[in-house]
């Protein structure tokens, strides 16, 4: 976490995730006294400085902060990931109280298959960020994807969904992937600006981690 906001240039400091090698990244110490674990998954092409901002901005006193890397366009369909990730939080993670995942884009959809599937006591909180849920024809045939129809009594999830007309991925699509329906999901629309930019695709995460930011009353 020093390295990443030590860095003068944020694209450098996203090269140095994009970087890393495939799998999870503690970003700091792993000491057990912390109570909470942040898991950031990242989208399609990502390069890395689109998260330089949201996870230095959730790096509190009391969590662990953690990347994962990964292709998400691949054979597995992102089963084998999920399943990586949820014997983490089961097993190397169980000490934590509550799990915080945080997933853009096509991380999104990782988020929703490990919340589908997991099996713990712990609090569960999952964000997922201009994710489509929905799927496409081809991901949906090849992956026999389908949406999450409902979450488990300990997840908390939370949809932000960007504008698709301010969207750079989906704004020319005919449908708005991100639109689904979860029994039990919280769904924000996302503003049209950040600050005075654009709130697009990238900048959605820094601005989802400013309102759990200020939720926590940090």
């Amino acid at each position: 976490m020093d390295e990443l906001t030590a860095a003068e240039d944020v694209f450098k400091a996203g090269l140095k995730l994009v970087g890393l090698e495939k799998g999870l990244h503690l970003l700091e110490d792993h000491p057990a006294e912390k109570d909470e674990v942040v898991i950031a998954i990242h989208g399609v092409a990502t390069l890395g400085y689109e998260w330089v901002y949201p996870l230095s901005k959730l790096n509190y006193n009391n969590n662990l902060v953690a990347f994962y890397r990964w292709a998400p366009v691949s054979t597995s369909c992102a089963n084998d990931e999920a399943a990586e990730l949820l014997n983490l939080i089961e097993n190397d993670f169980n000490e934590y109280a509550t799990i915080k995942l945080v997933g853009h884009s096509a991380g999104g959809v990782l988020v929703s298959k490990i919340i589908d599937s997991i099996n713990t006591d712990q609090e569960v909180e999952a964000h997922i960020i201009a994710s489509p849920l929905k799927g496409s024809k081809m991901l949906n045939k090849a992956c026999n994807y389908s949406p999450i129809q409902s979450v488990q009594d300990n997840v908390s999830l939370y949809e932000w969904r960007t504008q698709k007309k301010l969207d750079a991925v989906y704004r020319f699509m005919i449908d708005d992937p991100q639109i689904v329906e979860i029994t039990g999901s919280i769904v924000t629309s996302l503003p049209d600006k950040y600050g005075e930019n654009r709130l697009g695709h990238n900048r959605s995460i820094s601005w989802v981690a400013d309102k759990i930011t200020i939720d926590k009353g940090l």
